[in-house]
């Protein structure tokens, strides 16, 4: 069976063939396989962008308030910068040096408000890495997530100088604390995340003509990072799927609330197809809608 080829980013994120929509926003590197779509591939979606164009937010301005002494980019259908290289009294070195994490934090702190954000919204950012680069600058990443759950492509990269300056900002993230409350314990989180796994599943297979028995006969592990792997009977697989799907829960941004979901990785061939098709998908946790496809 043909398959196509995919790689890991280095936390054990997969990245698909095709380029996503807003990759950019979160620094992703995305394999591009093949030259021109096939009339087999299925149609990308993608809820937040369609949101976002439909109701555009009020863009902050490069340059004034809160954003005077840096110079970037904004995307315009969210309303919020992608990129900020800091000038001015921003690039200025700081009296004293903190840690490379306190040092973007506060530097995040005070152009929050540029993506409709607070300090409480900062300081609930997960730190993923500190990178040291070979004259001593350091790369911060942070993940937005929300009772240890991911935002969906919210990430964001600081990057500072040996003497603690700010050089840049990059990515994307937005509040999130209202959720935050909601799922302080267990049953807020299973209230909002009401579908099962198997339920979710079933929504993306539906697209590889599956019917509902196959995600419903799936059998359940953990693996690492967060996922669970899914994997469908070798008798209702009828040949189209080669491995395990899988999944884990997400959050995925609309506006300013958080809608909880799955993302979900499936390869799998359309009936009486042999090229596999190698797709991520997001599927709303309580009503069972494809959110994101790709």
């Amino acid at each position: 069976m043909a398959k196509k080829t995919l790689r890991h980013e280095g936390d054990g994120q997969r990245v698909w063939p095709g380029r996503s929509i807003l990759a950019s926003l979160i620094g992703l590197s995305i394999l591009v396989v093949g030259s021109a779509a096939s009339a087999e591939e299925l149609a990308p979606i993608d809820r937040w962008a369609e949101m976002a164009r439909s109701a555009p937010q009020r863009m902050p301005a490069i340059g004034v308030g809160v954003l005077r002494d840096y110079r970037g980019s904004v995307d315009e259908r969210l309303g919020v910068p992608t990129f900020l290289w800091a000038g001015g009294e921003a690039a200025r070195a700081p009296a004293s040096r903190g840690s490379a994490e306190a040092l973007a934090r506060s530097y995040l702190n005070k152009v929050a408000s540029a993506y409709r954000a607070s300090a409480a919204d900062v300081d609930g950012l997960s730190l993923h890495n500190v990178s040291t680069l070979k004259k001593g600058s350091q790369i911060v990443q942070f993940r937005n997530e929300v009772a240890g759950i991911e935002v969906f492509r919210e990430r964001m990269s600081v990057l500072v100088k040996p003497n603690g300056a700010l050089v840049s900002i990059s990515g994307v993230f937005g509040p999130s604390q209202e959720v935050a409350q909601r799922v302080r314990d267990t049953a807020g989180r299973a209230a909002m995340f009401s579908l099962s796994e198997r339920n979710a599943l079933a929504t993306a297979l539906a697209d590889f003509g599956f019917d509902a028995q196959a995600a419903a006969s799936a059998s359940v592990s953990p693996a690492e990072g967060g996922y669970s792997n899914l994997s469908i009977p070798e008798n209702l697989a009828d040949g189209r799927m080669n491995e395990p799907v899988r999944m884990r829960p997400v959050w995925f941004r609309d506006g300013s609330s958080l809608v909880p979901a799955y993302y979900i990785e499936v390869n799998a061939a359309q009936p009486g197809e042999s090229e596999v098709g190698a797709y991520a998908y997001v599927v709303d946790a309580k009503q069972g809608k494809t959110l994101f496809r790709h």
